[in-house]
């Protein structure tokens, strides 16, 4: 899952700047602002997680160990150290810390709400300890570059952090999980039999997986509207991994996966950043996947597609009746052939 808080240390300073005349414990005032948030953040995402590692990115462990250098502290604070640390802060002032220990005055008065984030972060997931790995934003930046460059290849592949996130956002959601699995198969299998005529590549394919993920997710906030629900909520929701341009193109497949989409210059300005082409060939597909199981119970379990002359015909190997199946696969078929120009045909093959 993916949040930013508002809690920054930096933020914090300025919010509390007008406090710090009010009261003799300013540690103690920041501690419970900071605490609401991360408690809040707990009950929502982390409830049912056992949390084992936390990781602080950033420099800040270089000016904990010039307060302490006794501690040793190299890439990871446990409870103890981090108490130490706190009670030597908490002690004293920026200007005595920046003049005792040699910290620049600006870091200085960011160090009292870094030790509280710190601590509570602790407190809150009750892991061991806190990894500080000496990273910053700018090494990110460059790494990226560097990918994206192909001067490095990274052993990680980051689709499947993101499939997770959106699997996660769709149980948050309460959505069926066995009906996604099942429209799932059929849409990743119709976008692979078409990679000829729709041009899309592998970044397409993970939207397409995503957009399968949360196309009910709206119906958590209303039975009614149920893609625009959907839409807002996605637009609302941080996908790490995802650009703002790759979201919004997921958010709108999302939404026109029950309504109308319009032509390109009356619908332009509710696309925002979104590529109008890959909404329109990729709703096109999960309109088509999500219609084989209209009745939410997985009757074509075993399927095949071929895609002839200019028909994709997908076959199902039930016995079950999939009549409604069948007829309201043709209003998704119709939407299909103008946005491929080839007609899907949905047949059943019944076996003893």
């Amino acid at each position: 899952a993916t949040q930013n808080i508002r809690i920054g240390s930096v933020r914090i300073r300025e919010t509390m700047a007008d406090l710090k005349s009010k009261t003799t414990r300013i540690d103690q005032v920041i501690e419970e602002y900071v605490e609401n948030e991360i408690s809040t953040f707990k009950n929502f995402y982390l409830s049912d997680k056992d949390i084992k590692n936390v990781i602080a990115v950033g420099d800040d462990i270089d000016m904990f160990v010039k307060i302490i250098p006794k501690l040793s502290v190299s890439d990871s604070i446990n409870q103890s150290e981090l108490d130490n640390i706190y009670e030597k802060i908490s002690l004293m002032n920026p200007q005595e810390l920046a003049a005792k220990y040699g910290i620049p005055f600006e870091r200085a008065t960011i160090l009292l709400p870094i030790i509280i984030i710190y601590r509570l972060f602790l407190k809150t997931t009750k892991a061991d300890k806190i990894y500080t790995p000496k990273i910053c934003l700018c090494d990110g930046i460059v790494v990226d570059y560097m990918d994206r460059e192909r001067k490095i290849s990274l052993p990680r592949n980051f689709n499947n952090d993101i499939l997770a996130e959106a699997s996660h956002m769709a149980k948050r959601y309460r959505c069926n999980r066995t009906h996604i699995d099942n429209v799932m198969k059929v849409a990743l299998a119709v976008f692979d039999s078409m990679k000829k005529i729709h041009g899309l590549g592998e970044r397409e394919r993970l939207q397409l997986q995503i957009a399968v993920f949360l196309h009910d997710c709206g119906k958590f906030i209303n039975m009614r509207e149920v893609g625009f629900n959907s839409y807002n909520i996605i637009m609302s929701t941080e996908i790490m991994g995802l650009s703002h341009k790759e979201r919004e193109e997921v958010a709108n497949v999302v939404r026109f996966n029950t309504r109308f989409l319009p032509s390109y210059n009356l619908v332009k300005e509710e696309l925002g950043a979104a590529d109008y082409l890959i909404v329109a060939k990729l709703a096109a597909i999960l309109r088509i996947a999500n219609a084989t199981d209209r009745s939410h119970k997985q009757k074509i379990e075993k399927f095949s597609v071929a895609l002839k002359e200019r028909k994709l015909v997908i076959t199902a190997d039930t016995v079950s009746d999939i009549t409604l199946e069948t007829g309201l696969f043709q209003p998704k078929a119709d939407f299909f052939e103008q946005v491929y120009g080839i007609r899907p045909i949905l047949k059943q093959k019944r076996s003893i």
